[in-house]
């Protein structure tokens, strides 16, 4: 090789490694995740990759900080911004400021972003488990709730019987989580909101699906009743308390999928909002039905009022030919009272952020250190690398 030559090569060699040593510096680096306090939004041994980048975040955004010699990755839960707040926990684990919930858009993240990080944890999907360890009411033949050859779930049969079909979710709801090679950590305190995600492939005609959530003695249901053989149906959201039951949505007409397409159904009942929506493939409608609500029900015989929720946590009802090609369970995040973050909240001054691991019962936060200022932000994760089966997008 040329004296000149090498010159070149040594150059780019040095442009390169000079490159490499910027896009780290100011761009983007990659952190390992070195303890379970964000399960199982981020697990203990991936590897992010982090964009630099500090700024006021947006509540309920993760994000990685300095604390100390310490980076961390954690959720913002509380937001200073130019006049400060107070955050509080309630009992059931959910984030209230200054005396008020956050609102509906609550750090929710759309049903159509598909976004990996998002403060929920999937206890059930039927692509991945099966639903005869979970579910009651799960038989072999038709016309009850069975699996189907594809492992879809179906109910009755095309002929169209007029027999009505249950499967309920009746597990005691806790704060645990699956790790990263699948173990389930079994949680110790319960958790009170659910979030139901399917997807219908067929609602024959006549035929209804009623999907419903329960807590405490509220059950809240998504009712879709089939009204003609084009895929027209109504849809209708409805709570029933021991004394009554409360129309909150609907009817309303709506349009299911057809013809190979298929229908997202969505409900939820997080932080006192129960929120019904029905979505068809290649629509621009999504037909949402919401609900805010104060406080629930007491289920009958809870004298001491501990606001208990027992009996089936989610059931599918079926009348007539239903066929589901997906289902997942999910919980809400909840957050433990300890520490600074004691009975009675903590503030966040202005110009500070207050930050929470979702895996609550073991993580080292701002409920052991206090806030911390906004230029504490390191970045923000954009992907899992490692180990390679985690690989995903978190934006």
């Amino acid at each position: 090789m040329s004296m000149s030559r090498a010159r070149r090569v040594l150059w780019w060699v040095v442009i390169g490694v000079a490159a490499l040593l910027v896009l780290k510096t100011f761009v983007v680096d990659i952190y390992p995740v070195s303890s379970s306090s964000m399960e199982p939004t981020l697990h203990r041994g991936e590897w992010v990759v982090v964009a630099h980048g500090g700024g006021r975040p947006e509540r309920g955004e993760v994000v990685v900080v300095r604390h100390g010699d310490d980076v961390l990755v954690k959720r913002v839960c509380g937001v200073g911004g130019q006049g400060g707040e107070r955050l509080t926990v309630d009992p059931s684990g959910d984030i209230w400021i200054n005396g008020e919930r956050p609102g509906k858009e609550r750090w929710r993240i759309g049903l159509e972003t598909n976004t990996t990080i998002d403060p929920r944890v999937k206890i059930f999907d039927l692509g991945e488990q099966d639903p005869a360890e979970v579910f009651e009411g799960l038989g072999e033949e038709s016309p009850g709730w069975h699996r189907g050859p594809s492992g879809e779930l179906v109910a009755g049969s095309p002929a169209g019987e007029e027999h009505s079909s249950v499967l309920q979710y009746q597990r005691i709801l806790r704060d645990g989580y699956r790790d990263l090679e699948g173990r389930v950590h079994d949680g110790e305190v319960s958790v009170p909101d659910l979030i139901v995600d399917l997807k219908l492939q067929e609602l024959g005609h006549p035929s209804s699906l009623v999907v419903s959530v329960t807590e405490q003695g509220d059950r809240f249901e998504l009712r879709l009743e089939s009204a003609d053989s084009n895929g027209g149906a109504r849809m209708s959201l409805v709570r029933v308390t021991p004394e009554a039951e409360i129309r909150l949505g609907g009817p309303s007409n709506i349009s299911l999928g057809g013809s190979g397409r298929e229908t997202l159904i969505h409900l939820s009942n997080v932080d006192n909002r129960v929120e019904a929506l029905v979505h068809a493939e290649g629509d621009n409608v999504w037909n949402t039905l919401a609900h805010d609500y104060d406080r629930n029900s007491y289920q009958p015989g809870d004298e001491e009022r501990r606001g208990t929720s027992l009996g089936a946590r989610m059931r599918l009802t079926a009348t007539g030919h239903v066929v589901l090609s997906e289902l997942s369970l999910a919980r809400d995040v909840q957050f433990r009272p300890r520490g600074k973050l004691g009975p009675g909240g903590v503030r966040v001054g202005p110009g500070e952020i207050f930050v929470l691991g979702d895996h609550s019962a073991d993580s080292q936060d701002s409920r052991d250190f206090g806030s911390l200022p906004e230029k504490a932000i390191v970045g923000r994760p954009l992907f899992a690398i490692w180990p390679p089966k985690a690989m995903r997008s978190l934006r």
